[in-house]
């Protein structure tokens, strides 16, 4: 509590003394001017986005594995991505994709996995960030299993985009998180994956396209903060 507290007031501190605040989306705005009202600072929305996101066209055609598709993981263990409700939704259709789990401790993630069965096409392994890229090119679907909190409200997972910027489509608890669904970002509800509810090919291929034009909007926006951002710069600096 001691700790909230401090942030709290660290952040009230930065927010009333800043001339700009940079946020990496329009929902981190909405939820300032919610907590502090009208603020003095200029606003300026950059999302996160690597240089390779720029000419990027989604991979739509994929083929199959052993005649599933695939869903992707790529990354930790941490309590906050929900690596249990992850393994249920496995567990409870196995035979439905490959699952290609890519985790810096795999060992760690089978251990979390109990005395259930598992999946007959499970991959558990680790991959350098090219090699994931090379997974990312295959997989249909991508598990992100954020929590409906504040933190996610106003987060922009690189994971996301990545998934968005190579045709996968999110596999998501919540789409409360960040710009993406207000940008009209396509995704299967896990509720519907745990129901055995999952897109044709087709419908998967136009949802991913969606999302394409969807990481394009993103993108735009993130070019014109860092145009904004350094007019500011600019004039501060004059």
């Amino acid at each position: 509590e001691e700790e909230a507290a401090f942030a709290r007031q660290l952040e009230e501190s930065c927010v009333w003394g800043a001339s700009v605040i940079v946020t990496v989306n329009r929902a981190t705005q909405e939820h300032l001017r919610k907590r502090y009202g009208e603020l003095k600072a200029q606003m300026v929305c950059m999302p996160i986005f690597n240089e390779d996101v720029k000419n990027a066209q989604p991979p739509l055609d994929k083929p199959l594995a052993n005649g599933l598709p695939v869903a992707l993981y790529a990354g930790g263990v941490q309590a906050w991505q929900n690596i249990p409700l992850m393994q249920q939704a496995m567990a409870a259709h196995p035979d439905a994709f490959v699952y290609k789990m890519f985790l810096p401790d795999p060992d760690a993630f089978a251990a979390l996995w109990g005395d259930k069965p598992f999946p007959p096409h499970l991959v558990l392994d680790c991959k350098t960030p090219t090699e994931l890229v090379a997974e990312y090119q295959t997989a249909h679907y991508g598990f992100v299993l954020r929590d409906d909190i504040t933190v996610n409200n106003v987060a922009c997972p690189t994971k996301l985009v990545e998934y968005l910027q190579y045709g996968i489509l999110p596999i998501l608890l919540t789409p409360n998180i960040g710009d993406f669904a207000a940008r009209g970002m396509e995704y299967l509800p896990l509720e519907d994956l745990l129901a055995g509810k999952l897109p044709s090919e087709e419908q998967r291929r136009q949802m991913a396209a969606r999302n394409g034009e969807v990481l394009g909007l993103l993108l735009q926006d993130h070019l014109d903060g860092r145009r904004q951002l350094a007019a500011l710069a600019e004039s501060l600096a004059g």
